[in-house]
């Protein structure tokens, strides 16, 4: 049943119930791929074979969530980082496994990248919107604790930098200013 419904092999079925033994368990495991399935196509503009597909993508298929659950997901996807339905359909199909954690977890994460750069909301548009860079999706799959080790280490060479490049202009000041220091 599983092969037909995912338009899997049965490796790839195989596969999946080794890595979810629980969707065996789910009494409901066709109702909820089936629904789900029509909730990316509404939502995402998906084939049924793209929507299908990110079961088998997934390291933990969204099994247990609920289709409001992943609703609200998807919507806050869009309307916090203003997300063209192609640029969320990419974003979920390349990285489906953003479903999987709470949408508290999302929002704190990007919060941190936001406030942590001093970026205002049309710049972090720009920044998670660009087609040929993955930023949104690189951020997403990075712990908070990671992304704030690697601000505070982007913060620091970025000040160091800048002590570097004052040190040159007051040495350029000095040579050819001196009357001014």
């Amino acid at each position: 049943k599983l092969c037909e419904l995912l338009s899997a092999s049965e490796r790839q079925i195989n596969f999946l119930v080794r890595s979810k033994p629980h969707v065996l368990e789910m009494r409901n495991a066709e109702e909820y791929i089936r629904s789900a399935t029509t909730l990316f196509q509404e939502r995402l503009g998906m084939s049924e074979h793209e929507a299908r597909k990110i079961f088998l993508r997934m390291p933990y298929a969204p099994f247990g969530q609920s289709l409001e659950e992943l609703d609200a997901k998807l919507d806050w996807f869009r309307n916090r980082l203003k997300l063209s339905k192609r640029n969320l359909r990419r974003l979920i199909s390349t990285r489906p496994h953003i479903l999987l954690h709470s949408l508290e977890s999302r929002k704190a994460q990007i919060d941190t990248v936001q406030a942590s750069l001093q970026m205002t909301d049309k710049e972090l548009r720009f920044l998670v919107g660009s087609p040929t860079k993955p930023v949104l999706e690189k951020i997403l799959s990075t712990s908070i604790k990671d992304i704030t080790s690697r601000i505070i280490k982007l913060q620091i060479a970025i000040a160091t930098e800048q002590i570097a490049r004052g040190r040159k202009i007051r040495e350029r000041i000095q040579m050819y200013l001196p009357d001014f220091l």
